[in-house]
């Protein structure tokens, strides 16, 4: 079975996702963060690392990577490099690793480019209606499984459960 793998253009997530753009007129570093919070939680849900890049291409300094065990690696370029150019490096890097790479970027062009190189392309807009519908089912379960946990039944121990079924079933109700 191949590994698989969402490598997410960070900036261009912030500039689609709603909640994230209201972020941004706090600062552009909540808004990061929030992306971040949210796509751990997506990483959660599939059981798929992420890796989110930012470009940094006009800030000076080298490339930082914070890659954490069971957390969203996060990079940010190095001066003169673009999240583009990254993410295709990574494509080519997993690609000769056999492992399935998912881009996340709305931006076409690197659509285009990633998509010739062999990874799977999804649109930021696509990544946002994924991330949500799993955050309802999740949520879903929890409410569910809180309801279950508050119940009566839930709470009793198995010999009373089975004595007041019992004395249901004699009562006939």
């Amino acid at each position: 079975m191949m590994r698989e793998i969402l490598v997410v253009d960070g900036y261009n997530m912030i500039h689609d996702w709603p909640p994230l753009q209201k972020q941004l007129g706090v600062s552009l570093a909540s808004a990061r963060d929030a992306l971040v919070d949210m796509l751990e939680d997506w990483q959660g849900y599939t059981g798929v690392p992420v890796m989110v890049v930012f470009d940094a291409h006009q800030v000076p300094g080298g490339e930082v990577e914070d890659f954490s065990p069971g957390r969203v690696n996060v990079v940010f370029t190095r001066e003169m490099k673009t999240a583009d150019s990254y993410i295709e490096r990574m494509v080519d890097e997993l690609e000769d690793q056999r492992v399935t790479v998912k881009v996340a970027t709305s931006d076409g062009a690197e659509q285009s480019l990633i998509l010739s190189r062999g990874a799977v392309r999804m649109s930021a807009r696509e990544l946002y209606e994924d991330y949500v519908r799993l955050r309802k089912r999740k949520m879903a379960e929890l409410t569910g499984r809180v309801a279950r946990d508050h119940a009566l039944e839930g709470r009793l121990p198995e010999h009373v459960r089975e004595k007041l079924e019992q004395m249901r079933r004699n009562n006939g109700l």
